[in-house]
């Protein structure tokens, strides 16, 4: 399995993507997780959906 802390350099982007790889391998963690964020109307599992934030492409920022 691939490291899901290795695809970004900033560690605030390692956790934010480790967290919404683990919501979404295990969905039985995302209402626990929504509740104690304080969400008070929790929708149902099914119709959650974890996604990513993605650049465009053509848009990404050119190191030098």
């Amino acid at each position: 399995m691939r490291n899901i802390f290795d695809q970004y350099q900033q560690p605030e982007n390692r956790m934010t993507h480790a967290l919404a790889t683990v919501l979404q391998l295990e969905p039985s963690l995302l209402r626990p997780f929504l509740t104690w964020l304080g969400v008070d109307e929790v929708p149902r599992a099914k119709s959650l959906r974890i996604t990513q934030q993605q650049v465009r492409r053509g848009q990404e920022k050119r190191r030098c």
